[in-house]
């Protein structure tokens, strides 16, 4: 039995748990998610014993107080599925509780978490590390590439899922272990902040936080040698609330995309410093080729403004994309026009290809000459559409009539590609309507 949107379903919610409760199984609180407290919470798990999925999406108003209520339920053992998404109150505290008794968990949605950090994602990843196959990190700031090394190394080949979308500060070397220890994943978003400012405003964080353990792990060791790790840094962790981490959470809730004022970018110094900043990036064009080498069942891959990105790197995807059926590069603005010419390389090889968004770039030359293309094919806006948009929605409508013709009537159909340009920017969605799947 599912129960979706209680409160809609039953008029006397929650007067009617003590008596259906127990065949209650999949339980999805997102709609009267404004309504929902930690006595809410209470109150559902006494009644509904037999709990396998539990979603508390925008639940704003739970604390630790609700996950140490489920991990005493009787439900916690064999609890598969929990969505913790925008559930701004939980902590590492509450993440440890839930380490203590909910050890196999499937589907961990933990994004818009904004205060939970390495420590009590660790705990419950590794509580839950022999049956773990999808984990949403996105938007959860204090993350970093180190948790997500920890994981791929207690995960390893039954990760499947991974969402660590505009996390902090992830490296190559990260990445690198994550194919490595994971090299089953068939999903990986890794959308960055859209801000380069917002970006060094994380690791610059980072780098305060690393810098904060060591000095209190040397501190403590003067104090006592029995302790490990863990212990140690989850009092730092947890009661130190600092500016910065205020300001990164308001700008990523807000969506605001902080830029450099006209006051500062007149300054030729600070001009200097940005830019070299800007190209101390911690990811580049080898971090995609290890991926999409080394994932050979990658089908959805996300990477948002990866503005380290050039040309080579996506001709690389092109070549040894042939899983894929999704991909994102909007926002990566050191690509040009001639990755116009590889995907559409790539969409005459791989027909379960349906779904590609570049966004909006500048383009840094003229498009590339393209071998002609069936004109019947092709639906393209006006005159001004380019060869190699012409060219690529040539072959993504070839692939999509293929797989009309070759699929049976369910009723599904394939959206029409769309080209569209103007003088200066060029924006390009490829979408399917087919069946979509999220963590």
């Amino acid at each position: 039995m599912e129960v979706k949107d209680v409160h809609r379903v039953s008029t006397g919610f929650p007067i009617h748990l003590p008596k259906y409760g127990h065949a209650i199984r999949n339980l999805t609180l997102s709609s009267p998610a404004l309504h929902i407290t930690d006595c809410s919470v209470r109150h559902i798990l006494k009644y509904c014993p037999n709990l396998v999925s539990l979603q508390l999406a925008n639940c704003r108003h739970i604390t630790n107080d609700s996950l140490r209520s489920l991990s005493r339920a009787q439900c916690a053992p064999h609890l598969r599925v929990l969505n913790l998404q925008n559930c701004v109150q939980v902590s590492d505290t509450g993440l440890t509780y839930l380490a203590a008794e909910c050890s196999s968990l499937e589907i961990i949605q933990l994004g818009g978490c904004v205060r939970i950090s390495h420590q009590g994602v660790t705990h419950l990843v590794k509580a839950s590390s022999r049956t773990l196959r999808r984990l949403c990190l996105s938007d959860c700031g204090r993350v970093t590439g180190v948790t997500i090394h920890q994981i791929a190394k207690l995960c390893r080949t039954r990760l499947e899922w991974l969402d660590i979308a505009r996390i902090g500060a992830v490296q190559h070397a990260d990445l690198a272990a994550l194919v490595s220890y994971c090299p089953n994943l068939t999903r990986l978003n890794l959308a960055r902040p859209k801000s380069m400012l917002l970006r060094q405003l994380q690791q610059h964080r980072q780098e305060q936080r690393r810098l904060q353990h060591q000095q209190y792990r040397s501190s403590q060791q003067t104090q006592t040698q029995t302790q490990n790790d863990d212990d140690y840094m989850l009092p730092l962790l947890e009661s130190q609330v600092n500016p910065l981490d205020e300001l990164i959470d308001m700008l990523r809730r807000y969506n605001v995309q902080p830029a450099i004022s006209s006051l500062f970018a007149h300054n030729q110094r600070f001009e200097q410093q940005y830019q070299q900043l800007a190209k101390l990036d911690d990811v580049s064009d080898a971090s995609l080729e290890l991926i999409i080498t080394q994932l050979p069942r990658l089908a959805h891959l996300d990477l948002s403004h990866w503005t380290c990105l050039t040309d080579g790197a996506i001709c690389v995807l092109a070549k040894h994309g042939l899983a894929l059926t999704h991909l994102n590069l909007s926002g990566c603005k050191n690509i040009t026009y001639r990755v116009f010419g590889y995907l559409s390389s790539l969409c005459h090889r791989n027909e379960k290809l349906t779904n590609i968004t570049l966004g909006e770039f500048v383009p840094l030359h003229e498009p590339p000459p393209l071998a002609p293309t069936n004109p019947s094919t092709a639906n393209t806006s006006p005159a001004n559409t380019s060869p190699a948009l012409a060219a690529l929605a040539a072959a993504v409508a070839t692939t999509q009539a293929r797989r009309r013709v070759r699929r049976p009537a369910t009723g599904t159909t394939i959206s029409t590609t769309t080209i569209s340009t103007t003088s200066t920017t060029a924006t390009t969605t490829i979408r399917g309507t087919g069946s979509s799947s999220s963590i």
